[in-house]
């Protein structure tokens, strides 16, 4: 009976180690991680007092970028450290439950492989005991995942297509807010941070306060018809401010400085009429004019029927033409008479001789 109680102890002891030492004889852990990200390799021990990690080996050097430990849940302190070597202690006696996390940063292409091996040193019992393990990671190189952004384009496409002038100031602000955080989320690797996104910018939609002109766009015609150009006095000058305020605030994007000029206005308006009713306006009688007498319009047409309008040309270039004969007769007669006039005077024989 006794030696039958020495075995179950002996097995109970044996079964105690196995279940504080990690994956002991089991086969690698696998990870699966994009080039440039970090595998959390996580290793939980139970009941033990200390950890000591003796070596890390690691089988394609090249593709391991670095490597840190995560000690935050180990319920240790650290008691030394050298580069992969480390050591941890919890000085009030065994843990239950010890969480040690090795974050190993990889890089390379995609289906390269590498693994890494721990080798590690775990004290229970109050220190009064000691056993070693080891603890195999693979790790491989898998394609990026594409992140679906689907939703997120469509509610970005249906923000930019909303005009800013016919909401109000406050809820287009938060609109642009969360526009702005949707379109930085497009980039971004986390699927739920672009969910986020989408379902931000959908509640800023659905939560812009459209703007109500049409109490100020009426009271604005009204004016409009009352205004005349010889009006004075205290209630037309009213008026005429309270309308400029109301046309500088139109698309203003503020509801209460909107509704307020409409009641201004509103207020100008009934103080006119008023005056209006006790100081009626005599309607200017216009001046009578003389109708203008209807002047004659040429004819378009180059060719007139007139009789008389055809005459007139050839009566024209007939006394034209009589002219010039006239004066070539008058000429020709000069010149003949010229020609015939002869010196009638006598000729006298003279000799020098008798001078003397």
């Amino acid at each position: 009976m006794k030696s039958f109680g020495k075995v179950l102890t002996a097995l109970l002891v044996m079964l105690a180690l196995v279940l504080m030492i990690p994956n002991a004889g089991a086969a690698p852990i696998s990870y699966q991680v994009e080039s440039g990200k970090t595998a959390n390799l996580s290793m939980t021990f139970t009941n033990v007092q200390g950890l000591q990690i003796d070596k890390i080996q690691v089988s394609n050097s090249a593709m391991v970028v670095s490597k840190s430990y995560d000690d935050s849940q180990l319920g240790m302190i650290k008691m030394a450290g050298n580069g992969d070597q480390a050591m941890w202690m919890n000085t009030g006696g065994d843990v239950a439950k010890a969480v040690l996390v090795l974050k190993t940063t990889v890089k390379g292409k995609v289906g390269d492989t590498c693994n890494v091996t721990v080798f590690y040193t775990v004290t229970f019992n109050q220190g009064l005991d000691t056993k070693t393990g080891s603890c195999t990671f693979a790790i491989t190189i898998k394609a990026p995942t594409l992140m679906d952004t689907t939703e997120l384009n469509n509610q970005i496409t249906v923000a930019e297509g909303l005009e800013k002038d016919k909401y109000t100031t406050a809820s287009w602000q938060a609109l642009e807010q969360a526009l702005k955080a949707a379109q930085e989320a497009r980039s971004s690797k986390k699927q739920a941070t672009i969910d986020q996104a989408a379902q931000n910018l959908k509640a800023a939609i659905t939560a812009l306060v459209k703007m109500d002109y049409s109490a100020l766009t009426s009271a604005m015609d009204a004016a409009q018809q009352l205004q005349s150009s010889e009006a004075a006095g205290p209630v037309w000058t009213e008026l005429g401010m309270a309308l400029q305020a109301a046309t500088d605030l139109a698309g203003s994007g503020d509801q209460a400085a909107v509704d307020a000029a409409a009641q201004r206005l509103q207020q100008a308006i009934l103080q006119v009429q008023r005056y209006l009713e006790n100081n009626p306006v005599t309607p200017t009688q216009p001046n009578p004019t003389t109708p203008e007498a209807t002047k004659p319009t040429e004819p378009e047409d180059t060719q007139c029927n007139e009789p008389s309008h055809k005459l007139w040309p050839v009566l024209f270039w007939v006394s034209l033409l009589l002219n010039i004969a006239m004066a070539v007769l008058i000429v020709v007669y000069v010149i003949t008479k010229k020609r015939n006039r002869k010196d009638t005077t006598p000729l006298v024989e003279y000799h020098i001789e008798d001078d003397e």
